[in-house]
């Protein structure tokens, strides 16, 4: 046997192929023994940036390419995941060695990057059925291609850099729609529309799309004025290469952008010029498009509302009598929802219940339909009554949850969190802050514009004033105010979240009066019966919320006051679990939300108790209130002083003594513990 010093010599031999030979060593011994085939294969694969198929294998490999790849992964050299559609990747060790052997065959590395971004570019403009998932999967490497072309390391044969910039910005595009502004997608396409769309070497028509795509992300972004700009920039080269069609499309475009914007009366402008510019010709797609969305923007106008109800079930018809099946459930979408925002409820539940689930429809637009769905059951819940509707809240809370779900299956990031956000509103409306914080945290990020941001910090203010965490909440609303600033759109629910905080604030202080509450309850009755848009959902659910402030008083003011015992008269008398106390004036003040002021309470009746006079030191009532706190200095005396003068404030200022040992309850007065 080696025993412990000839092992440790073995290991550390350089000679020896030992476990702890350099890596950069055991992949260079590996290489050598494969076939020159074998070895360019390696090479090749090198130019991969994340995880490929056979598919993209047979692309960028020469020869066998199944074969090439068994070698490779028997080899160790490749990783292999997945059986039925395996996907390959490189080990790092091997891609440092690709790195610099590549130096020495630059012409392999050449010809690969251009198979590569030849392949991955016909593979985003051909997606397939499932285009997002698809595209979702192909964005690193359409990201590492465009990175390539920065630096100048691909060069498409007879295709300017510029020309291919366009091409995979537009082949995105459907991600972009489904997945919501992310940042990496975001960033390549400002930098596509710097290069690409206002380049000479795009074509005209390939230019317009670029652009009227950059107007869709700054819509999203709450942008207005810049996406109204490349609107027109976009219109202006549709219409210098004389392509109707194209025109046409970008103004559909538009008009839709203005009514999901909130610019209702803009959305009406260009419907109108839109309808114009297509004449008498035969009615197709964007003329029945134009005609449901121009439908839709009287409705949030509150105009003729029955009369564009009929025009939107007109037009959705006439659209899936074209086979245009998409177009068609959306626009018998946005009569459920738009039902929704008029308030008309019952209607709304009648028309999301008629929504199909066709299974010709992409994964996303069904999802919609489920997400319209849980939204329509989430109002009608609270339609009747404050408390809910069990029966409409459990459907809601399924509907929510499939909706999310399968937004996230599909990566559209930006849409599962608009649903969370309403999820959110619907825990908090049941009164589990618990699970609303949860979902309301969530939502807060992917948000897919500045405008929805807003709201979601507003909403999560409130859950965190419902909890208590006033400081956290007033932080929330001043965030939101900044994003929300300039934006009509959000003022009314900013305005309702923010009286919700402020009334929840008084009523653990224990100063609100029915007068504050009251004008309170007539300004939210005011916003959710007048407010009609995208947004009215969000602050109606506001406005309940301040109405059950409200409420809550009302009922408590109005209940008749049991009467005390005799027995309470001149005493000072603790509730159950020191949940409430009552003075000898016979006020009662209710601790049971206040954890502080009643861990205090309970130390000092408890010495009262059992030793009548005798202070509690500052130090013991520090570390009962804060027991898994330490403080610096005289921190700890401090909060203990602000804990005090609160309850004292509430009507203690008689009964709670101090002296320089501490504080303690006024002996003189008797003690009484309740039963009730």
């Amino acid at each position: 046997m080696l025993g412990l010093r000839g092992l440790a010599e073995e290991l550390l031999d350089p000679r020896g192929a030992s476990p702890l030979q350099p890596l950069h060593d055991v992949v260079q011994a590996s290489v050598r023994l494969l076939s020159p085939e074998a070895r360019e294969a390696l090479l090749r694969c090198a130019v991969f940036g994340a995880p490929f198929d056979r598919e993209a294998a047979r692309a960028v490999l020469r020869g066998d390419a199944t074969t090439q790849l068994r070698t490779l992964v028997e080899s160790s050299l490749l990783c292999s995941t997945g059986v039925e559609d395996p996907r390959f990747s490189m080990y790092e060790p091997v891609r440092a060695w690709a790195a610099t052997a590549a130096k020495d065959e630059p012409a392999i590395l050449r010809e690969a990057r251009v198979l590569h971004a030849t392949h991955f570019l016909a593979r985003a403009e051909a997606p397939g059925k499932d285009a997002v998932a698809a595209l979702e999967r192909l964005l690193p490497e359409l990201l590492l291609v465009e990175r390539r072309l920065d630096a100048g390391e691909v060069q498409l044969p007879a295709v300017p850099d510029d020309a291919v910039r366009a091409r995979l910005v537009v082949a995105v595009e459907p991600l972009l729609a489904f997945r919501g502004v992310a940042p990496d997608v975001d960033a390549w396409l400002t930098r596509a529309v710097v290069r690409a769309g206002r380049s000479d070497e795009v074509a005209l028509a390939m230019r317009a799309r670029l652009l009227s795509l950059a107007a869709l992300v700054r819509q999203r972004q709450g942008d207005f004025a810049t996406a109204t700009a490349l609107h027109l920039e976009a219109g202006g080269a549709a219409l210098a290469v004389h392509d109707p069609t194209l025109l046409h499309e970008l103004w559909l475009r538009w008009l839709v952008d203005r009514v999901v914007g909130g610019r209702y009366e803009e959305a009406r402008a260009v419907g109108a010029a839109l309808l114009d510019a297509l004449g008498r010709g035969p009615a197709g797609r964007v003329l029945h498009a134009t005609r449901l969305y121009l439908a839709t923007t009287a409705l949030l106008l509150g105009e003729d509302s029955d009369g564009a109800i009929a025009t939107l079930r007109r037009e959705a018809l006439s659209l899936r009598a074209l086979g245009e099946v998409r177009l068609a459930t959306i626009g018998q979408a946005n009569l459920a929802i738009n039902l929704l925002y008029l308030g008309r409820v019952d209607d709304a539940e009648v028309a999301a219940a008629a929504l199909q689930d066709d299974p010709r429809l992409d994964t996303h637009t069904r999802t919609s339909i489920v997400a319209n769905r849980a939204a329509v059951l989430h109002e009608r819940a609270f339609t009747a009554d404050l408390a809910g509707d069990p029966g409409f809240v459990a459907r809601a809370h399924e509907a929510y949850r499939a909706a999310i779900a399968g937004f996230v299956r599909v990566t559209a990031r930006g849409y599962a969190a608009l649903v969370r956000a309403h999820h959110a509103m619907l825990w908090l409306e049941l009164g589990d802050a618990a699970q609303a914080e949860l979902e309301a945290v969530e939502a807060l990020h992917d948000q897919p514009d500045r405008l929805r941001s807003a709201f979601s910090h507003a909403e999560l203010g409130s859950v965190q004033a419902v909890a208590g965490r006033f400081t956290d909440a007033h932080a929330l609303l001043d965030q939101a105010r900044a994003l929300g600033d300039g934006l009509a759109a959000a003022e009314v629910c900013l305005e309702l979240h923010a009286s919700h905080v402020a009334l929840r604030e008084r009523q653990r202080a224990g100063t609100l009066t029915r007068e504050l509450t009251q004008r309170a309850a007539r300004t939210a009755k005011r916003h959710a019966a007048t407010d009609r848009g995208p947004y009215s959902p969000r602050a109606r659910i506001a406005a309940r919320l301040v109405l059950r402030v409200s409420t809550a008083l009302a009922r408590e003011s109005d209940r008749p006051p049991s009467p005390a015992p005799e027995s309470w008269r001149e005493s000072l008398v603790v509730g159950r679990d020191d949940a409430w106390v009552r003075v000898p004036d016979g006020k009662q003040i209710d601790l049971s939300t206040r954890r502080k002021l009643r861990v205090l309470l309970s130390a000092l009746v408890a010495a009262r108790v059992d030793h009548p006079g005798e202070p509690l030191s500052r130090p013991t009532l520090i570390a009962a209130v804060w027991p898994d706190e330490r403080f610096v200095a005289d921190a700890g005396r401090t909060r203990l002083h602000t804990v005090v003068l609160a309850l004292r404030n509430l009507g203690l200022r008689d009964l709670l003594r101090s002296n320089p040992q501490g504080y303690f309850l006024d002996p003189a007065v008797p003690l009484l513990r309740a039963e009730l």
